[in-house]
């Protein structure tokens, strides 16, 4: 038995192929992100057309941008717009003749690090991606606690808290409200407050690496950023106190983060004494997405 797990990012769609029992890579291929819906399922057949007869059998899990709504089948709160209101899951199941599990791509993150990642030894698992966009996931026994509704740990869209009086209204979201995490902690937020306080034009990348050249500009920025990571798993622990955080994109190779924000959230935290919770840094970094996607289907036994 094998595992193809798939995980569609906005560039790229990557996959992997795992042999079960012993956990072994035996395939990996990764291509462009399609910009449009038909184009993102047919590279998703050819991928899986690609392997059928070379591993099997095998069962497919798909890490996505957004959710699949429980009543409808249809996709939601995409940031890829073009993916809403289809039948994506469906559609690839018509066409391939196999079930297929599905799972934002937040969650498939923190199932893969809680599997056998960084943080295999804990029980609760509360896993985020700062990325250019922010995404969550919360693992319990291995498994994954996607919510009634499949909207469990969509922590980007709950608002920033704590907010100061010039922080209001915040910045407006694609979700349609403002002050949203995912306006704040992502690296498009970032960029976005960089431009806003200083008139300048940079990635969130540049911005790190203007830091480490000791910029004062790029300083003051990223010392902001980390109060606001901060106060957002302030607000986690403080609601599931979780065993511990871990941390994919690519901010989370900022390593300030892990020695500032312990240290940071205590103030906002409802507990008198120092709280240890472990702050860690993804072990598959962006390869999580696709090994989380495979981890979908139940462990088999040997």
């Amino acid at each position: 038995m094998y595992r193809f797990g798939i995980d569609i990012g906005g560039t790229k769609i990557a996959a992997i192929m795992i042999e079960a029992t012993s956990e072994k890579v035996c395939f990996e291929k990764t291509v462009a992100t399609p910009d449009h819906y038909e184009g993102l399922c047919k590279a998703i057949i050819a991928m899986v057309k690609e392997i059928d007869s070379a591993f099997y059998p095998f069962t497919i899990g798909i890490a996505h941008p957004g959710s699949c709504c429980p009543k409808t089948g249809k996709m939601r709160n995409s940031n890829r717009l073009w993916l809403n209101d289809e039948s994506f899951i469906a559609d690839l199941e018509q066409a391939l003749g196999q079930n297929i599990r599905s799972s934002n791509d937040g969650n498939c993150f923190v199932l893969s690090e809680a599997m056998n990642g960084a943080a295999k030894d804990h029980k609760v698992v509360f896993g985020a991606t700062l990325g250019t966009g922010l995404g969550g996931g919360l693992v319990v026994d291995k498994k994954l606690n996607h919510g009634r509704n499949l909207i469990g740990a969509e922590w980007g869209h709950i608002a920033m808290p704590w907010v100061e009086a010039h922080e209001l209204p915040g910045p407006a979201c694609y979700c349609g409200l403002h002050n949203c995490l995912e306006s704040h902690l992502s690296g498009t937020g970032l960029a976005r407050a960089y431009e806003q306080q200083f008139q300048k034009t940079a990635s969130a990348k540049e911005i790190v690496a203007l830091y480490h050249q000791q910029d004062d500009q790029a300083i003051a920025i990223m010392d902001q950023y980390l109060h606001h990571v901060a106060r957002a798993f302030a607000m986690v622990i403080n609601l599931i106190d979780p065993d511990a955080i871990v941390l994919g994109g690519g901010l989370s190779h900022f390593t300030p983060i892990y020695q500032k924000v312990p240290a940071l959230w205590q103030k906002y935290l409802f507990c008198p004494s120092k709280v240890d919770t472990p702050l860690l840094c993804a072990q598959y970094g962006s390869d999580s997405g696709k090994r989380g996607a495979a981890w979908l289907w139940p462990k088999t036994k040997n």
